[in-house]
Parts: structure tokens; sequence; C-alpha cells
């Protein structure tokens, strides 16, 4: 498929507290989400066959019916990325589609709240078991993630990497005590740059990790490893992947005894939770 566009369509304004802005560049229309969604075969050919694929979709429920094309391709696993909150409230219809397109469902924090109502980690995540979303990631930036298997009940807290690492510091390496810094050897830790595509890089470690293991917590570590990478550069980090696989085991293995795994039969977790009072579209 020929993309119409030489230049970005869009970009982000990223403000000091986190919140980003979309701002378009061109007329959003039907010829801006047929490029966003393209069709499998105008794919390259071992794109077609690929065992996972990970999308960013729209909230609106625009992109569910590409969501099942995937899913219907023989792909094992669909990982979905909402990469914009709700501007409006969504019938629990269309959420029940959304959510339960694929076999991963990962929104942001504000993304969850926009989606399914205000109110604690815990109960987004209910909400979202409760639409039908298998395996649900919610990504919270320097809180790390929280991650749940609705048939399992299993539900982990995981920590982000750096945050983790500078706890009592002030992300400044000349301020870290000769202890923090001898326990940080081989860890390859640079200063925090750029934040821009760890949500992704964060969807792409989880699901790399998911696939090869199926065990939730190794794959919650992996999003947050492959995470701590990307916030290290602007842009795509240039070293090869291949280059990173000792530092990456060594920062999972230094990240590993600090993940929590909560209990399936607290109350706010178990419990049904109400979503948002759904209004009529205009």
């Amino acid at each position: 498929m020929a993309i119409p566009y030489s230049k970005s369509v869009a970009g982000q304004i990223l403000e000091d507290d986190g919140k980003r802005t979309e701002v378009w560049r061109v007329p959003v229309g039907d010829e801006v989400w047929e490029m966003l969604r393209p069709d499998l075969k105008s794919l390259p050919p071992p794109y077609q066959k690929a065992k996972t694929y990970h999308v960013g979709v729209h909230p609106s429920g625009l992109d569910v019916p590409y969501i099942r094309n995937l899913r219907n391709s023989g792909a094992e696993i669909v990982s979905v990325e909402v990469y914009t909150h709700a501007e409006e409230v969504i019938p629990r219809s269309e959420l029940q589609a959304l959510v339960s397109a694929g076999h991963i469902f990962s929104p942001n924090e504000r993304e969850a709240i926009s989606l399914v109502g205000p109110g604690p980690p815990l109960e987004l995540i209910a909400r979202l078991s409760e639409l039908g979303a298998e395996i649900i990631v919610l990504r919270r930036g320097h809180l790390g993630c929280m991650v749940h298997r609705s048939d399992t009940k299993e539900t982990w807290d995981v920590p982000a990497f750096h945050t983790l690492i500078n706890e009592g510091s002030n992300d400044d390496d000349t301020n870290r005590t000769k202890v923090q810094k001898a326990s940080l050897e081989g860890l390859d830790v640079m200063n925090i740059l750029d934040p821009t595509g760890c949500g992704n890089t964060f969807c792409g470690g989880f699901l790399a990790g998911w696939y090869k293991t199926r065990n939730l917590l190794t794959a919650a570590l992996w999003g947050s490893v492959s995470a701590s990478f990307m916030l290290e550069y602007e842009g795509v980090p240039p070293p090869r992947v291949s280059e990173w696989r000792s530092v990456a085991q060594l920062r999972f293995d230094r990240l590993r005894p600090y993940a929590k795994q909560i209990s399936s039969n607290k109350d706010h977790l178990l419990r049904s939770s109400q979503l948002r009072c759904e209004q009529p579209r205009a």
C-alpha cells in the first residue's frame, strides 16, 4: 500500500507531568484511517505469517475489525495498545468488543480511566477484566506496571527499572553513593533522557516475553527492562539488540526480587466495578 504522505502526519506535545497531546498535521479522514490499519496482504510476506502482532489503535472501536482480522490470520498472540485516551464515553458493548478483540490489552493509566472511569489501578483492572480482556497490562509510567490474567486471577505489580535503581538519589550519577554505584556495575545504566516511545517499547518487550514463556511475571519484567533502554536515548537506541542481551538479563535479574504478587482474593480486585454511566452520543 502506498503511503500518501511524505512527511509525518502527526506529532505529540509532551509536558513535564507526562501528559501528551496528539497534534494532527493533516485532515483526519478515511485516507489517514486506512493508512493506520493496512491490509495484511500489503505487508511483506514474512510479516503476513507473523506469530505475534502488536497494534496501536484508536479507543473509538473503529479498529476492532482490523484487530479481529489479525487474530484470525493464524497469529498466536495479538497485543492491543490504545494510543490515546477516549474523548467521550464509549458504550459498554463497544468497550467489550475493543478490550476482548486481542489477547493482550495494554492501556496506560490515563487511557484506562478514560475508558472505564476513575479509580485505583486494581479497580481499573477489575473493570477491564469484567469487560472481557484476557490479559491486562496497565502501564503506569515511572510507577511501573500492573499485569493481570483474567482466567487465573494472577496479578503482579512490577516497578519501573529506573525508578527502582534511582530510589534515594536524584537520578544524577554524581550524587549516588559508592554503595549505589557498586550495585549498578554491569548494568550500563545511563541517565533518563526521553520517555517518548517507552510505552511502545514496553509493549514489545511484554509481547516477546509472553510469547516465549507464557509467564505473566516474566513478560512484565521484560517489558520494564525493554523500556529502560528506550528511556536512555532520544529516538531509536542505536546499539544492536544482540549487544544488550547480557546487560538486559542483568537488569531483569535486578528487577525480579522487587516484583510483588497481589493476592487474587482481595475484594477490590474480584468484585465487579461499576462502569461509567453511558451517555448517548450526539
